[in-house]
């Protein structure tokens, strides 16, 4: 007999939490939506590198 007596506050309680978890969602698609993007640029090289030479022995230019 409580809960037909008391309808009222529980469906209130449960249209405040539905309208907090939109209001959560619309909050997040806003924040996505305006977020500012960042830019994309290609790492560039530097012209020398120690990195990019590999040393892997003395080679001879003429065999003996």
């Amino acid at each position: 007999m409580g809960v037909i007596k008391n309808w009222f506050p529980i469906l209130l309680a449960i249209a405040w939490v539905a309208l907090a978890a939109l209001a959560i969602v619309d909050f997040a698609n806003f924040n996505a939506a305006t977020a500012p993007h960042k830019a994309v640029a290609a790492q560039e090289r530097p012209l020398h590198s120690t990195l990019s030479q590999v040393r892997v022995g003395k080679v001879r230019a003429y065999p003996n």
